[in-house]
């Protein structure tokens, strides 16, 4: 009985692994392989190369990345000390409360669905007007 639920769990997380494979892995594992190969004007050489690797280390490059890096710790650590306190808050709140909270951090994730609808009945609109 074991053996059987784990085939037909298996056999479910079957799409999702050729979808993630596909679209994922696969492009992920060119990009890999395209950055050993040599620039040439409008492709790659088929020469395997270090210098992209040796370019970031040079000082244009790594001023760049260091200065991403420390951005995205400071993002990530002003994520973190204002994300576990709002979610211990909404987590501990009466069930009222909760949906209240969770509305609220949710609606904000909706301004592009929003916007786009508004563009899309804005642009029929003037091409209904226009006939």
């Amino acid at each position: 009985m074991e053996r059987r639920r784990n085939l037909s769990s298996w056999l479910l997380s079957l799409p999702t692994m050729i979808w993630l494979t596909a679209f994922f892995l696969i492009p992920y594992f060119i990009v890999v392989i395209y950055s050993f190969l040599s620039p040439d004007i409008y492709d790659v050489k088929f020469e395997v190369s270090l210098d992209a690797y040796r370019q970031i280390f040079s000082g244009e490059y790594l001023r760049s990345f260091l200065l991403s890096f420390r951005l995205a710790f400071y993002t990530t650590l002003l994520c973190i000390l204002l994300g576990f306190p709002v979610a211990y808050f909404i987590a501990r709140a009466g069930e009222k409360l909760r949906n209240t909270l969770l509305i609220f951090i949710i609606i904000p994730f909706w301004t592009n669905l929003i916007i786009r609808i508004f563009s899309w009945r804005i642009f029929f609109g003037l091409q209904w007007r226009a006939e």
